[in-house]
Formats: structure tokens, C-alpha cells, sequence
């Protein structure tokens, strides 16, 4: 069974208008770690506007959570698989 978190609402009329922050509830990470991401940053055929991504951060007690890895979009609807260990996340700091 795969779990999806999307920020679209289907039921509305055009909710791909809609934008938001999505946030999962803090985890242990593995060693390894995958995820599938699809989606579209502005008008397909117009320069990427870098404002749809995916950012694992390091959870914490600071206001201000250290971004340890960001993956823009793949402006496609079909999804994409992200993959990545512990040991080069944290060397990929954004």
C-alpha cells in the first residue's frame, strides 16, 4: 500500500490554485530513505518558478529547522523516485 499526501483537493473546482505547506509528523530517518514526487513548478511551458519542492529538515528544538536536502518539482505528473542515504543527505545541506 503506498500513502499519498497531495495538496490537491479534487472535489473543488480548480484546486491546483490552492497552495499550502504540507508537514509530516517528525520521524527517525533510516539509513535510507525514498520517496516518490511529482508535480509542476508554474506553467509547463514557462520557466520553473523553483516554488514547488519537497525539504528534509532536521527536527529540533530551534525556530529555525536545518534544511538537510530540497528537490524541486519534476514538472510532470508522473511521479518520480527521490532516493538518498543519512551520510550524503546531511552533506547536501541547501
Amino acid at each position: 500500500m503506498v500513502r499519498v499526501i497531495s495538496s490537491l483537493n479534487r472535489d473543488l473546482k480548480s484546486p491546483e490554485k490552492l497552495t499550502g505547506i504540507l508537514r509530516s509528523q517528525s520521524f527517525a530517518a533510516p539509513e535510507k530513505q525514498s520517496f516518490w514526487l511529482c508535480g509542476h513548478q508554474g506553467l509547463p511551458k514557462a520557466e520553473a518558478n523553483q516554488k514547488n519542492f519537497v525539504r528534509l529538515v532536521q527536527d529540533g528544538s530551534s525556530s529555525e529547522p536545518a534544511a538537510l536536502r530540497t528537490t524541486l518539482a519534476p514538472r510532470t505528473d508522473v511521479a518520480q523516485r527521490i532516493e538518498g542515504t543519512s551520510g550524503n543527505l546531511l552533506s547536501q545541506r541547501t
